[in-house]
């Protein structure tokens, strides 16, 4: 369902049985019932997400979605062991057989099983799968969905990427602590590196492009020499600055990238930025991306090479060009969603307006964090923009995030998983 959870399951591979990723929805055998139910889940899901931008009665319909699923202010604290409509619904659903073939086909090899959904970790428990079930959590912060319908009694262990999303499954939802690990979200090792080198490196060359004035650096030499290893060289060359915008996973949200690419068309041209518009799956959004920027360019005449459209027509291969241009993306501008964990990788978000309670969550923690800013009005992006460069807040943001959030998931959720067989 979108891109989150097949986002954080592609950074386990090597940990994977066969370096194989299970797809519960789309699997070799797949009964044609349960494929029919993923399908109709998944086209609820990329409606709902798509109604924001369709008037207000879209806004409306929106909410009133968004609301069944929503999460509770944290405090003041409360139990909510009871489980949500929407989670009874999903175990109805599980009880007429939906998921009963994918378990029994897992359990002829009973080794721990990792999901990064919960209705996979739920299909297993009922369905009772004979090795320990994980399940990876990818928000900051979760809706009751998340746990089962009788969390104290539960053998699913929660590999959590915040300290708020484990103690929302303790305090609220009655998971008990031992089965709570605090590991951070799965990113991708390329991008970090062995002692994390290249994720040291790519984020002092992130703060020389994004404090081209030294703002940031005169006032915060010794702590970016800290955590970083070394000082930031002095800006010896201007480069331009690389935006990359990303489209959600259920293609929500492409208006904005359309605007930001007509906003910041004439610092393109002044060869001052360079755009990556992501277009994920979506070909009919990379086919309007192409048109806009072919219409764009030509009337401002414009270098086109300093616009990239990413598209693939399969996940994996998406993702593995899309963690090419974070090598040499600065800035990524995008809805608060499992993206937002990538701000560890000392790259700081622009925040496009969240699309639901969890990305309302993420956004806020991503604020807190000191890693995130809020976009502006889109149509002014190059004004915006070069402002948040000149004052050293992009630069500052990329470093916050280095230091406060963690980056170890793979290396901590295999010792996890591990040390659990270890003791069996």
């Amino acid at each position: 369902m979108g891109y989150g959870h097949s986002r954080a399951a592609e950074p386990l591979k090597d940990l994977a049985y066969k370096g194989s990723i299970i797809t519960a929805n789309n699997y070799e055998g797949i009964p044609e019932k349960d494929r029919k139910i993923w399908k109709k889940s998944e086209a609820s899901y990329y409606f709902v997400s798509r109604l924001r931008d369709r008037g207000w009665w879209g806004k409306l319909a929106f909410n009133f979605f968004d609301r069944v699923q929503g999460i509770r202010s944290f405090y003041p604290r409360r139990d909510e062991f009871k489980p949500s409509l929407q989670l009874k619904q999903m175990y109805a659903i599980i009880k007429e057989g939906w998921g009963r073939d994918l378990i029994e086909r897992l359990a002829k090899v009973p080794i721990p099983l990792i999901t990064t959904f919960f209705t996979a970790a739920h299909m297993a428990e009922h369905w009772r799968y004979p090795g320990p079930i994980y399940v990876i959590l990818t928000d900051a912060d979760i809706s009751r969905a998340w746990a089962p319908l009788a969390p104290p009694v539960s053998n699913v262990f929660y590999l959590a990427p915040t300290s708020r999303a484990a103690l929302r499954l303790e305090r609220f939802y009655g998971v008990h602590r031992e089965k709570i690990f605090v590991t951070g979200f799965p990113l991708p090792k390329e991008l970090i590196g062995p002692r994390e080198t290249i994720v040291r490196s790519d984020t002092l060359r992130r703060i020389d492009v994004l404090d081209p004035k030294g703002v940031f650096r005169k006032s915060h030499g010794p702590l970016i020499k800290k955590y970083l290893g070394a000082a930031v060289p002095q800006h010896r060359h201007e480069r331009p600055v690389s935006v990359t915008y990303v489209v959600g996973g259920a293609g929500a949200q492409a208006a904005i990238g359309t605007s930001a690419l007509r906003s910041l068309a004439p610092l393109i041209r002044e060869k001052k930025v360079r755009l990556n518009l992501v277009a994920g799956i979506h070909g009919d959004i990379a086919e309007a991306f192409h048109k806009e920027v072919h219409s764009v360019m030509r009337v401002l005449r414009c270098d086109e090479e300093m616009v990239k459209i990413l598209q693939a027509r399969t996940k994996e291969r998406y993702f593995a060009l899309f963690n090419e241009t974070l090598r040499e993306t600065d800035v990524i501008w995008t809805k608060p969603s499992e993206l937002s964990f990538y701000a560890g990788l000392g790259i700081p978000i622009i925040i496009a307006p969240p699309l639901g309670a969890q990305e309302r969550k993420n956004r806020g923690w991503l604020v807190t964090m000191g890693a995130g800013l809020d976009e502006f009005d889109s149509r002014y992006a190059h004004e915006w923009l070069p402002d948040l460069v000149l004052s050293g807040r992009l630069a500052e943001a990329a470093l916050q995030g280095f230091i406060k959030i963690r980056r170890n998931a793979v290396e901590r959720i295999g010792e996890i998983i591990s040390s659990a067989g270890q003791k069996t």
